[in-house]
C-alpha cells in the first residue's frame, strides 16, 4: 500500500542542515526505491515519497544512522 508521505525532521540542537541535505538526498534517493522529495526551511527538513508514512520515517532515521550514528542524532527531532 502506498499514499503521499511526509515526515518532518526538525534540528533541535546545533546542526548543519545545509551539509546534511545533500547527503540524505544521496542515501534516500539509491536506485530501486521510491523517490524521496527533500525539501528544507531553516531548521526544518521535509521528506515526501510517495509511500506508506512508517516505512518513510524508518528511511529518514535509517539515514540519518548512517550519516550521524544513533548517538548524535539527539540534536534532531523525526515526526
Amino acid at each position: 500500500m502506498s499514499a503521499p508521505a511526509v515526515v518532518r525532521l526538525q534540528a533541535a540542537g546545533p546542526v548543519d542542515i545545509e551539509i546534511l541535505v545533500p547527503e540524505l538526498e544521496r542515501r534516500l534517493n539509491r536506485r530501486g526505491e521510491p523517490p524521496v522529495l527533500i525539501t528544507a526551511v531553516d531548521e526544518l527538513v521535509y521528506f515526501h515519497a510517495q509511500t506508506w508514512q512508517p516505512i518513510l520515517l524508518a528511511r529518514v532515521e535509517d539515514a540519518l544512522d548512517e550519516l550521524i550514528g544513533t548517538a548524535s542524532r539527539g540534536g534532531l527531532i523525526c515526526t
